[in-house]
C-alpha cells in the first residue's frame, strides 16, 4: 500500500495574477512564503518514504520551505500542465479567444500540450511507483492533483479540472493495488499533522 500526500504549492505571483497556468519561473508571493514558514513552524512532520516535487520553481520553494532537510527528488512528468505560448496569459483574456477550450480534454494549449498529455504523463508515474514506497509527500500543482484524484474518483475527463484546490492544502490517496482511494481532498497541514 503507498499513501500519496499531495500538496499543492503555495500562493505565486500566477495565481495572483491569474495566468492561466504561468512557467516554470513563477515564483511564491512573498507573504505565501511567511505563511507557509508560519504554518510549518507549529507542524512537525512524520518521516517520507520519499519526498518529491516538480522543476517548478514555486513548487520547489513550497518544498524547501516545507522540509528545508529532505532530500526532494525532481520529477518533471508532475509538472503544470504545459500551456505554450499562451502560460503567461490572463485566464479570463485566454478565454475570451478561445471560449470552449475547457469543453475537450484532447484540446491542446498553443504550442503546448492538451489534459488528455498532461494525464498520461501523470498516471504513467503514478502507475511506476515502487510498491516499497509506503509513504510519499509530493509538492505540485493543481492540474497533476485534479488528475489524480480523477484517476482515484473514476471521473471523466470532461469534467477536468472538476476540484477546486486551495494552495498548500493536503489531498491523500491510497493506493493498494489496483485499487485507488481518495482519503481526503484539501485538508491543512496543520488538521493533519498539528504538534
Amino acid at each position: 500500500m503507498t499513501d500519496l500526500y499531495l500538496v499543492r504549492h503555495g500562493r505565486s505571483q500566477g495565481n495572483l495574477n491569474n495566468l492561466v497556468t504561468g512557467d516554470v519561473n513563477d515564483p511564491l508571493l512573498p507573504e505565501s512564503e511567511e505563511q507557509i514558514s508560519a504554518a510549518m513552524s507549529s507542524i512537525e512532520l512524520p518521516v517520507f518514504d520519499k519526498y518529491i516535487t516538480t522543476a517548478w520553481k514555486r513548487a520547489k520553494d513550497t518544498a524547501s520551505i516545507i522540509d528545508p532537510n529532505a532530500d526532494w527528488l525532481i520529477e518533471r512528468s508532475l509538472g503544470e500542465t504545459d500551456a505554450g505560448s499562451v502560460a503567461n496569459n490572463n485566464l479570463e483574456n485566454f478565454l475570451s479567444k478561445y471560449p470552449n477550450f475547457y469543453l475537450d480534454a484532447n484540446n491542446s494549449y498553443p504550442d503546448g500540450e492538451s489534459h488528455i498529455c498532461l494525464k498520461k504523463r501523470v498516471i504513467k508515474w503514478a502507475t511506476e511507483l515502487a510498491p516499497s514506497s509506503k509513504k510519499i509527500l509530493v509538492v505540485t500543482h493543481s492540474g497533476p492533483i485534479n488528475i489524480l484524484l480523477h484517476e482515484a474518483e473514476d471521473i471523466s475527463m470532461d469534467k477536468f479540472p472538476n476540484y477546486r484546490l486551495n494552495n498548500f492544502c493536503v489531498s491523500l490517496i491510497r493506493i493498494k493495488s489496483p485499487r485507488w482511494h481518495v482519503e481526503y481532498i484539501n485538508k491543512s497541514m496543520r488538521d493533519i499533522w498539528n504538534n
